[in-house]
């Protein structure tokens, strides 16, 4: 069995290593691809220390989801079984991957596999309650009468950690490339479960993410954040017509754009008015990706 894992760095000195050794302790074998987003730091530096891993060094920041598809590519092509994603910043345990591999093997409809998020506090993250909450009310059900099943399907887990089986590289391929940073999963959820197969937690299974965000809340990146979250991320729901994610999309932004034009907060509106302008910029792109999905022909791993 042939288990690749996929990292994304960007300015990870602080944590990067802490991250390489816990997967280094895994008890099954696993091939690491790390794809460094053009660090500004000793990033490249730290992981050169490291024999077991191989690194792709990008000349410049092509965002998350395309730096994944890097390594998703080399794994589909090297005949995978699997692919974990985890992010820079994340510690496993050693016998997480296997545990996650042995439940997919008992529950093959299932497209990607998460364990359960914990903070730095080894607490579940809060946002991991907001995805049962809204998509499987069961779990808190079996919580409470200390009955938790081995796994929950949800409609979407944080791209953090995937545990990914090769199929889905082959029929759903790889991430959105509209997408630079954030949004990028939910896209990618939305697309699997168009194929057919489930989103799922692992409860019993835990991994350690401390979200050191390194990617500062400028103006701008509000702007492409409205474009993705509002618009994007909405119309990417395969699961519905391009005209009913649509509507959905612009209601949310007009209702925006209305409350902040009321309230005289003129930066949030401008954010979602320039945000709405972009989306449409890239609006015949999106289109074009849609009918293709629809005829389940896109695959960015190509």
């Amino acid at each position: 069995m042939k288990v690749y894992v996929v990292i994304v760095t960007y300015c990870a000195e602080s944590f990067i290593e802490k991250t390489i050794n816990s997967i280094s302790s895994s008890t099954i074998d696993l091939e690491l691809i790390i794809i460094d987003n053009n660090s500004c730091d000793k990033t490249t530096e730290i992981l050169h220390k490291f024999s077991n891993i191989r690194l792709i060094q990008n000349k410049k920041n092509i965002g998350f989801g395309r730096a994944c598809n890097q390594g998703m590519k080399i794994a589909l092509e090297e005949n995978a079984d699997y692919v974990v994603l985890i992010n820079q910043d994340v510690e496993i345990y050693p016998d997480t991957i296997e545990k996650l591999i042995q439940i997919h093997k008992k529950n093959p409809q299932v497209g990607i596999i998460s364990p359960l998020q914990l903070n730095n506090e080894n607490k579940p993250a809060s946002l991991v309650y907001h995805w049962f909450l809204k998509s499987n009310r069961s779990f808190f059900d079996d919580l409470f009468n200390n009955k938790v099943q081995e796994l929950y399907e949800i409609a979407f887990a944080s791209a953090s950690f995937w545990l990914i089986p090769k199929e889905i590289l082959s029929i759903v391929g790889g991430f959105n490339p509209l997408f630079f940073m954030y949004g990028e999963d939910t896209e990618y959820c939305n697309r699997v479960r168009f194929h057919g197969y489930k989103i799922a937690i692992a409860p019993h299974i835990h991994y350690k993410h401390y979200k050191i965000n390194l990617y500062q809340k400028t103006f701008w990146r509000q702007i492409l954040e409205i474009r993705n979250f509002v618009f994007i991320e909405q119309l990417s729901n395969f699961n519905y017509t391009l005209w009913q994610n649509l509507k959905t999309g612009l209601k949310k932004a007009y209702t925006e754009i209305i409350k902040n034009l009321f309230i005289l907060n003129f930066k949030d509106l401008l954010i979602y008015l320039l945000g709405s302008v972009f989306f449409f910029i890239n609006l015949p792109t999106f289109i074009k990706i849609h009918f293709e999905e629809k005829r389940k022909q896109p695959n960015f791993l190509k």
